[in-house]
């Protein structure tokens, strides 16, 4: 039995399924990163509590004692941490969103302007 039997060949319909989808699977990158605005305030919480919240625009570092954390530029970094797998530092810096690192219970999160907008649909959610 050749490969040729095995596979149906493409009719018409696949052909333009396929395009519909890439063309919808490409829309949809552009309009989540476009919708998701960039972020004003970092706030750090560990095991639930708020630690920290500074604005995106001031430089600084702050360090914690199992992290140090970068804000520059208008971006946020983990820079250093202890976890085993550092993956809170692989992730590097983000202006939007959050760096979440298990180990140390830590969320990094970045807000439009501080506060939780409950109710309101996101693009993660």
């Amino acid at each position: 039995m050749s490969a040729k039997t095995l596979i149906k060949p493409l009719t018409y319909a696949d052909v333009a399924l396929f395009l519909l989808l890439i063309i919808a699977s490409v829309s949809a990158l552009f309009y989540v990163s476009a919708g998701v605005s960039k972020g004003a305030v970092v706030k750090i919480e560990v095991n639930n509590k708020l630690l920290y919240r500074y604005p995106l625009n001031e430089d600084r570092r702050i360090h914690l004692e199992f992290m140090d954390i970068e804000i520059k530029g208008g971006r946020v970094a983990v820079t250093d941490a202890d976890c085993p797998n550092k993956l809170c530092v692989k992730q590097g810096f983000i202006d939007r969103g959050a760096i979440i690192c298990l180990p140390n219970r830590t969320v990094i999160t970045v807000e439009e302007n501080g506060q939780n907008k409950r109710g309101v649909v996101d693009a993660t959610t």
